[in-house]
């Protein structure tokens, strides 16, 4: 037999703001890997009572691949269902690119700007 160890590299953290809003940090690679954590805290915090918008902070996000897209897909639909809304901010470089050219920036709002410090700061 032989095992193979799939080193995941996705740091989750989610902060919730008093007035309904949370915020989701994703840091490292969204991928087939780390689709599962990433799905779980989305999924989580889109049906938490009371939550009417998830911010996801993409700062940090170095890698996404078509899993890590239908990831968010799955998530802004998930939001619709529920009446609330997700949107995303600080995506740059390659991971900008993928949401721009998939149209999942729009889905997700993200703003023209490579980086909406504004968004994240009204969290803190």
């Amino acid at each position: 037999m032989v095992t193979v160890d799939i080193p995941v590299s996705l740091d989750v953290k989610i902060t919730e703001a008093a007035d309904g809003r949370r915020m989701i940090r994703l840091d490292g690679e969204l991928d087939m890997a780390t689709a599962p954590q990433a799905t779980l805290a989305l999924d989580w915090a889109l049906t938490t009572p009371g939550i009417t918008e998830v911010v996801v902070d993409l700062t940090g996000l170095d890698f996404l691949d078509a899993i890590g897209i239908t990831v968010f897909v799955n998530a802004y639909r998930l939001a619709r269902r529920r009446e609330r809304t997700l949107r995303a901010c600080g995506a740059r470089g390659e991971v900008e690119m993928v949401l721009r050219v998939t149209e999942v920036a729009d889905l997700l709002g993200l703003p023209q700007i490579p980086a909406d410090l504004a968004a994240m700061e009204e969290l803190t």
